[in-house]
């Protein structure tokens, strides 16, 4: 039952009435709710105590005061104890009941989620207007996946298939993370914190090799759906003039640095984002520090999954370099099935998706998946059956986020290939020149 204290009177609602000022709770009292009111409190009002089955508790209310300011709601009216403006579906006895499923929790109340349905009261708690997948009990459910994340939310990523698909866009340019984590479906985004990165801003490229002032370092731009060659953007010095960098492999960061080798010098260069994204012409800069001895020859540059970059010696050691000095960081040996790995004419990739970095070995005919911290490579496919064991002299390697395949190049031939399953290398088409490398770069709209 529900009990009213008056002034100094207090009665129990069966017309017994006390003159006391105080309430002196017996087991038989316990876990009721009293409503009290004093001449003290606003016209209207009253003050909840919810005793909670402690023998011998006692409220003292002195003729005048106000018995539980801190405890005031309208008498008679809704309680909304998380202060939302819905009131309570299950309040205490004596109160109005409201339509507030939760009324503990601010984010949950009919039409919190606004885009599910104005209707049902789910939980919002990011605010994105979609109710949450998993709410807690009491809570209908939504359809968002991470109602943590305001950047995760059905249809959030509006350029990925299928049209509707919960995934986090964080950079908000329609292509979901590629590698969200949490359990939550992935997109085709592996630079979801960049605008400016994503597979609608970059296009399949080689950096053509310098062959004399005629024939400049050159980037050409793939067609990826017959090897068409276009060039983009050629390489000058800080000078304006023709660079003579023998450019033979060359990645990008999740930032948009570009970095490249170069044979002649045994040294990393960047290369100016802008010039590559709009052309002409880009700007190449040496980093400074030599990462080798002369004649060291440098293939598959490539950042791995813990933002280091990374390349592969002629020695088959997998080098650990400065992204911003082109310094030596650590070196340790390629190894497959604790032997060392042969290793020539090869090219890395990025599996964003996954988090894998990948090598295609031109010696053995193979991709393999590296561990860049032991060096330990555990071979995905082996294409040496129809290749005849005939080694490749120029291979590049490629991974395609949104169709989870990989663009392997070898000598003037592309193809595409799932590194994972059993399926055939699907020729795509010949190139006009040899390639030996292959990786995505920003094209400017």
């Amino acid at each position: 039952g529900s009990y009213a204290l008056h002034g100094a009177f207090w009665h129990t609602g069966f017309g017994r009435r006390r003159s006391h000022g105080c309430i002196n709770l017996a087991p038989r009292d316990a876990a009721r709710v009293f409503e009290l009111t004093s001449p003290a409190m606003p016209e209207g009002w009253t003050s909840v105590y919810e005793h909670e089955g402690e023998v011998g508790t006692v409220v003292r209310v002195r003729k005048g005061d106000d018995p539980l300011p801190d405890r005031r709601r309208p008498l008679g009216e809704e309680e909304d104890e998380d202060e939302d403006d819905w009131g309570d579906d299950d309040p205490p006895l004596g109160v109005l009941p409201g339509t507030d499923c939760a009324d503990d929790n601010p984010f949950a109340f009919p039409g919190a989620a606004e885009l599910e349905s104005t209707e049902i009261c789910a939980e919002d708690a990011d605010e994105d207007g979609w109710g949450d997948v998993a709410p807690p009990d009491g809570v209908e459910a939504g359809t968002d996946c991470d109602d943590g994340n305001p950047f995760a939310f059905p249809g959030a990523a509006e350029l990925e298939s299928p049209p509707g698909s919960c995934m986090v866009d964080a950079d908000g340019d329609g292509w979901g993370d590629a590698n969200p984590g949490n359990g939550l479906a992935g997109g085709s985004d592996c630079y979801d914190g960049n605008v400016d990165l994503n597979p609608s801003t970059m296009k399949l490229s080689t950096f053509m090799a310098f062959e004399g002032v005629n024939n400049p370092t050159t980037i050409m731009k793939i067609n990826p759906m017959n090897a068409a060659l276009t060039a983009s953007s050629t390489l000058q010095n800080a000078m304006g003039s023709v660079s003579t960098a023998r450019v033979s492999t060359g990645t990008i960061d999740a930032q948009g640095a570009i970095v490249v080798n170069d044979l002649e010098t045994v040294e990393l260069h960047s290369v100016d984002y802008v010039g590559v994204c709009m052309g002409p012409t880009s700007t190449i800069e040496s980093l400074g520090a030599s990462y080798g001895a002369e004649g060291d020859v440098l293939c598959g540059l490539e950042f791995g999954p813990d933002g280091l970059l990374y390349g592969i010696d002629h020695d088959d050691n997998l080098l650990t370099l400065s992204p911003t000095t082109g310094q030596l960081l650590s070196a340790v040996a390629v190894e497959t099935e604790n032997i060392p790995l042969n290793i020539n004419a090869c090219d890395m990739a990025f599996d964003c998706t996954t988090g894998r970095l990948l090598m295609a070995n031109g010696v053995s005919n193979a991709i393999y998946e590296l561990d860049p911290a032991t060096g330990v490579a555990q071979k995905l496919r082996d294409f040496s059956e129809p290749f005849a064991n005939v080694a490749w002299s120029q291979v590049g390697l490629e991974f395609d986020p949104v169709s989870h395949m990989a663009y392997l190049s070898v000598g003037m031939t592309l193809y595409r290939v799932d590194v994972d399953g059993p399926g055939p290398l699907l020729y795509v088409g010949g190139f006009t020149s040899m390639v030996s490398n292959l990786q995505n770069l920003p094209i400017c709209p």
